[in-house]
């Protein structure tokens, strides 16, 4: 399934642009994540739990992000699994950064393709898809409050 969606934060494209210095503090910002572990530059493993439909689904997933052009976008490409329910997931979620505001605020524009098999899939492209932008919105929502910690306020 895909979806596009805008978000913005209240932060210069080039604070936000900084945190990819900091993996695990912007991983730790997805709803459901422990067990983060940096494999490599631009990698990290970590557990992803969360309630999809009737079930509790635990990830395993491995990120990598590519396609960095800087001050521009990112391509994260997650692959992951759950061998409990024996479902798979794999996504890619690019994120376009641009200044709004005169460079006091950035508009990232999301576009997600979320492909999922086994268990999991089978509670429906609507379910599956709502948690999906969920997460990833939910993310955006802890970066922010990040990137306010970080300045003080």
């Amino acid at each position: 399934m895909k979806f596009e969606k805008t978000v913005r934060v209240e932060a210069p494209v080039a604070e936000i642009w900084g945190l990819l210095d900091d993996l695990e503090a912007v991983a730790l910002c997805i709803p459901g994540v422990s067990n983060y572990q940096e494999t490599g530059p631009n990698e990290f493993t970590a557990l992803l739990t969360q309630r999809v439909g009737p079930v509790t689904a635990r990830f395993k997933l491995t990120t990598e992000l590519v396609d960095l052009v800087p001050m521009e976008s990112v391509t994260a490409v997650v692959d992951g699994t759950d061998t409990a329910l024996g479902s798979s997931v794999h996504s890619e979620q690019t994120f376009g950064l641009a200044e709004a505001d005169g460079g006091a605020a950035t508009q990232i524009l999301i576009a997600a393709d979320v492909r999922m098999v086994g268990r999991v899939a089978t509670f429906g492209q609507r379910i599956v898809g709502t948690k999906a932008e969920q997460v990833i919105i939910g993310s955006l929502s802890n970066v922010s409050r990040l990137l306010e910690d970080r300045r003080g306020g």
